[in-house]
């Protein structure tokens, strides 16, 4: 029985936990005190919510680190955070990528108004609506 599926759920709520759980999301982050280049990670859009994410990178981030963090392409909408806790990634869990990423990061957006925060929300529902039209279920 896979650890998404539970008993006395209805199946189009299953299906979507499990495509919001494996639909993988590239996203960019900028440290303060790193430079001009990117940290290259990814998140799954069950990590990602209307405050922040947790993102799979491989540079460890210190606690309290202001960030600027860009979603699916290095040139989209920038949004400021702060680094609220990094730990290390175990390999163990067999996490498949192109690059060793040894943390995951909780980033929480801070939102500079209203507006920017509102933005951010709609183009949150966005990606939940093109994850929930993937096709594809597991069988088990």
């Amino acid at each position: 029985m896979s650890p998404i599926y539970h008993v006395g759920r209805t199946r189009k709520r299953l299906g979507e936990r499990l495509r919001f759980a494996t639909s993988r999301v590239n996203c960019f982050v900028w440290a303060e005190s790193a430079g001009d280049a990117p940290i290259r990670g990814f998140g799954f859009l069950s990590d990602i919510s209307e405050e922040g994410a947790g993102i799979y990178v491989d540079t460890k981030l210190p606690k309290s680190t202001v960030v600027t963090l860009a979603i699916e392409d290095e040139n989209s909408t920038h949004y400021r955070g702060i680094v609220l806790w990094c730990r290390r990634y175990s390999m163990s869990q067999r996490l498949h990528s192109q690059a060793t990423l040894d943390h995951r990061i909780g980033v929480q957006i801070v939102f500079a108004s209203e507006e920017e925060r509102q933005r951010y929300l709609m183009y949150f529902n966005d990606l939940r609506k093109r994850a929930a039209f993937l096709k594809g279920e597991f069988k088990f």
